[in-house]
């Protein structure tokens, strides 16, 4: 399904659809993610939320986006997305796709700052990087700047890493970097007991390759269309008490354990050629997206779907101002 979709939306667009409509489609996504929001955080202001939670689960959630911690007692919210992650990519996107393509940035600053309020609530650390790659990837630097850069990032790291400034909220950031250079044993053990978040992305990948079998042909063509469930729950949710919760790996290493190394393959190549003639965030997101979301999920296809738009709008408007200069000098 997903596959027909793209083919018929890339090609009906293309043919069809000027960059007018597809910016305006852009912002208008941006908008209503951001309104979703603030009616959100409404209703939890004015305590109109419904919350629910499966049996043993340490999350509820509520209409329009609202999340609630009964371990911290605070809220996340993700708007028209189903969890905060993914809300915070396709925002950040969409906005990246605009950025692309309008050549005059101020037209741009509402925009930013909207995705930067959303970004902040969405309270998602992926958010964060992604958008860290997006502002990062915008900067031009000399080879001053860039020095003067290096260093300010290397003071940052080292009172980052060695003083409690930033408080509680990094801690867990510090201890995942610590074990990661402490080289302890039992590495994907330890990241549970630190970060679960971490090690629901992680852990699974790293148990599949450890006990991998290159001799099973399974190993090359997969177990079968969502078998990967079943498979990587009960490594995730091990305990009795927590035996009703289904985890739904990401493409790493879900779409390997349902097709396979020929399957991973064959959708890393289609990947690659869509990507690779695009800027460093969109391969780095790439990334993340795979760490996160698998093939069936509406955030990759998003992502593709953005991602070939854009190259060929950009494309479209390269070649309209290379007539018109050509024009202007006859």
């Amino acid at each position: 399904m997903f596959i027909i979709y793209f083919i018929y939306l890339t090609y009906y667009s293309k043919k069809y659809l000027p960059v007018e409509g597809f910016l305006k489609a852009l912002k208008c996504i941006i908008v209503f993610f951001f309104f979703t929001l603030i009616f959100s955080q409404l209703i939890v202001l004015f305590d109109l939320q419904e919350l629910h939670r499966p049996e043993g689960y340490f999350q509820s959630t509520g209409q329009l986006g609202i999340q609630y911690n009964h371990i911290t007692n605070t809220y996340r919210f993700h708007s028209l997305s189903s969890e905060p992650s993914y809300a915070a990519l396709v925002v950040i996107i969409a906005f990246a796709a605009l950025n692309e393509l309008i050549y005059e940035k101020r037209k741009l600053v509402v925009y930013f700052l909207m995705l930067l309020y959303m970004i902040t609530f969405f309270k998602s650390s992926i958010g964060y990087i992604a958008l860290a790659l997006l502002v990062f990837g915008q900067i031009r630097f000399s080879k001053k700047h860039l020095t003067i850069f290096l260093l300010l990032i290397f003071t940052g790291s080292i009172l980052f890493f060695f003083t409690n400034l930033g408080g509680r909220g990094v801690e867990r950031v510090r201890d995942v970097v610590f074990l990661f250079f402490s080289f302890k044993g039992n590495f994907i053990h330890e990241l549970n007991l630190i970060d679960s978040s971490a090690h629901a992305r992680i852990g699974p990948f790293v148990r599949y390759i450890q006990q991998i079998n290159l001799l099973d042909y399974h190993s090359y063509i997969g177990y079968g269309a969502s078998s990967s469930e079943q498979f990587f729950t009960k490594i995730i949710y091990p305990e009795e008490w927590n035996s009703n919760l289904v985890f739904r790996p990401p493409f790493f290493p879900g779409f390997l354990y349902d097709y396979g190394i020929i399957g991973i393959l064959l959708v890393g190549v289609f990947l690659w050629r869509q990507v690779k003639n695009q800027s460093l965030f969109f391969k780095l997101t790439l990334l993340i997206i795979l760490l996160n979301s698998n093939f069936n999920t509406q955030l990759l296809w998003f992502f593709v779907i953005i991602l070939v738009l854009t190259g060929f709008y950009i494309k479209t408007i390269s070649e309209k101002r290379r007539d018109e200069w050509y024009i202007s000098k006859l």
